[in-house]
């Protein structure tokens, strides 16, 4: 039987940016070369003309890129750019080569990070200095729909815990005080959804700071994690059931905890109900119609409401137990 790690959450700060950049600063790369740091001429005689200045696309859901065929030859390469952090537009991916039709119908994949200053570009496979690029437009994760909530799974199976239980140990070095306290009663949230049979179980302290290590002990424990990261989840499961066999969860020491919802502090028990779900195996969510739910990816400092499950978390739950 095969295993699989999973690096499910990636809890992710939040802040905001003024955004400010010009065609003429973009950066791309020729269709013949794949570095791509060369700067842009002028743009040459053809037109993009969608997406529309302050389109707003969603990911998962499928857009026409249009443009002047002009003197493109008979084919193009098409180009996403972005702008990050008062940054100028750079080159992001390359998204096709297509016939020269005017016309290019793009699904956006849900790997695609919302951003609100995104370009399209559109390139001359004949002359490649023959090109142009939309205005800008944003791209933003389409809300989950459905039930508003999403499962793991391994092929068609749901990756899920086959005793409908989890024991886990707690480290609370590195943590603030009442951590303790804060971490169970985040998991024990998940406990009290009536119509689910899974409990959450503490089996108490532990020395250990396993992360990711199938050792068939759930740990959870603070210690670093990469910059921009508050928390995350590392599990195991088998890939022919889709049988859970190990959790850990870990809260990143870069940033301060409350017990006592601190509004200049993150709150551990939200953030652990958080990433308990995700033990669940419940996937994080990134749609405007998500932002109340405790599945919701992205967390504020003083944010409290994830301590309170939302009724889209609870039939997230009910579905997989």
């Amino acid at each position: 039987m095969k295993r699989g790690l999973i690096f499910l959450t990636v809890l992710f700060l939040l802040s905001s940016s003024a955004w400010s950049a010009d065609a003429s600063e973009l950066i791309r790369p020729k269709p013949t070369v794949s570095d791509q740091n060369e700067n842009v001429p002028k743009a040459g005689a053809m037109t993009v003309t969608n997406p529309k200045s302050g389109a707003k696309w969603k990911t998962g859901k499928t857009y026409p890129i249009r443009w002047v065929k002009g003197s493109l030859g008979g084919k193009v390469r098409i180009y996403l750019y972005r702008s990050l952090n008062n940054g100028p537009g750079k080159y992001y991916k390359t998204l096709v080569d297509t016939a020269n039709d005017g016309h290019y119908a793009w699904k956006i994949p849900n790997s695609i990070p919302s951003n609100p200053r995104y370009l399209i570009a559109v390139q001359s496979w004949k002359n490649d200095d023959i090109y142009d690029f939309s205005p800008y437009f944003s791209i933003t994760k389409s809300s989950s729909g459905g039930g508003g909530y999403k499962i793991c799974k391994t092929g068609s199976k749901k990756i899920k815990w086959s005793s409908k239980k989890m024991y886990y140990y707690v480290n609370t070095k590195g943590g603030p005080s009442g951590a303790l306290g804060a971490i169970k009663r985040g998991a024990s949230v998940w406990n009290r959804v009536k119509g689910s049979s899974f409990k959450f179980i503490y089996r108490g302290r532990t020395a250990s700071r396993n992360f990711g290590k199938n050792d068939g002990k759930n740990i959870v424990a603070f210690g670093v994690l990469d910059s921009g990261f508050v928390g995350m989840n590392k599990y195991w499961y088998w890939t022919s059931s889709g049988a859970m066999i190990d959790s850990d969860i870990r809260f990143s020491t870069r940033y301060r905890w409350s017990t006592k919802k601190a509004k200049t502090a993150y709150d551990l028990q939200s953030v652990a109900a958080h990433e308990f779900g995700h033990s669940l195996c419940l996937k994080d969510l990134y749609g405007a119609a998500d932002k109340e739910k405790t599945m919701y990816g992205i967390f504020r400092k003083g944010e409290t409401h994830p301590r309170t499950l939302h009724p889209a978390d609870k039939r997230g739950i009910q579905a997989l137990y």
